[in-house]
């Protein structure tokens, strides 16, 4: 059974550090996982392990104790550097696949949110701003805490 531990999915306990590092070696400067030898994987031992996603995460599918996971690459590196299972991990510059300790967080859902670039179809370039078609004014709200509120028109 696979078991996947992507952010859009129920979160389940992701394996222990100590069995994560059993698994893999992290390069904190790089931010890179790399696969250990384990004796069934000498194919794959010493190279980087995952591969960009289409949303630009790094993923890796990989067996351990529990069974067969695909995870996000920035989840494993947290556990395996703080030892804690994370809520969200936001990459603080931006770049989702740069996995370098000093660019991850744990926050939660808004926080998160709040560092997301803005949508394809967003033509002010702003999050929260939009030009209103029938009259052409600008329009700004902004959300805290699940509520929104209005800024105002311009």
């Amino acid at each position: 059974m696979t078991r996947s531990y992507g952010d859009n999915i129920r979160r389940l306990s992701l394996p222990s550090a100590d069995e994560l590092r059993d698994i893999f070696v992290y390069e904190p400067e790089t931010g890179l996982l790399f696969w250990k030898d384990r004796g069934t994987n000498k194919q794959f031992a010493g190279k980087v392990a995952g591969y960009k996603s289409e949303r630009g995460y790094v993923q890796i599918t990989f067996a351990h104790k529990s069974g067969r996971s695909k995870v996000w690459a920035h989840r494993l590196i947290w556990k395996m550097m703080t030892g804690q299972d994370p809520r969200e991990i936001d990459h603080i510059n931006g770049d989702k696949s740069d996995n370098r300790i000093v660019n991850l967080r744990d926050v939660d859902r808004s926080l998160n949110n709040l560092n997301k670039a803005p949508g394809s179809n967003n033509t002010s370039g702003v999050s929260g701003v939009w030009q209103a078609g029938a009259t052409g004014r600008w329009s700004a709200q902004i959300s805290l805490k699940g509520r929104m509120k209005n800024l105002g028109s311009y």
